[in-house]
């Protein structure tokens, strides 16, 4: 089970990885596979990944109450994505997550989130 200081540990490693850097994480992370392919590959399956999630994100991400909070607070990107990977860890490995939850805050919330009514 997870808890909140392995999250915070795994988005602490992750945050100054460049965007394709924590693309190629993810599909490294989410693939078993992939350990053995190029990076450029790695990278790609990290953003199909990424693409296919979509929904789950926005479902569980958007709608959760402590993120809504600090989305309204303007809290700082590790707070922010530790929240974000703290609920995604529910459902995804705590690598994925918090490589996602990076991704997820850098890309914006605000487009994420704002697709969704009532937010």
């Amino acid at each position: 089970m997870n808890d909140h200081s392995q999250t915070a540990a795994a988005v602490r490693e992750r945050l100054e990885l460049k965007d394709d850097e924590l693309l190629e994480l993810l599909g490294t992370e989410v693939s078993a596979a992939a350990g053995g392919l190029e990076r450029r590959t790695r990278r790609l399956l990290g953003e199909s990944w990424f693409s296919e999630q979509r929904k789950a994100f926005q479902s569980s991400v958007c709608s959760n109450h402590l993120v809504r909070q600090l989305r309204r607070d303007h809290a700082d990107i590790y707070t922010l994505a530790t929240a974000v990977a703290d609920v995604l860890a529910a459902t995804f490995s705590v690598p994925a997550a918090a490589t996602a939850a990076l991704l997820l805050v850098r890309f914006g919330l605000e487009k994420l989130c704002n697709e969704l009514p009532g937010d």
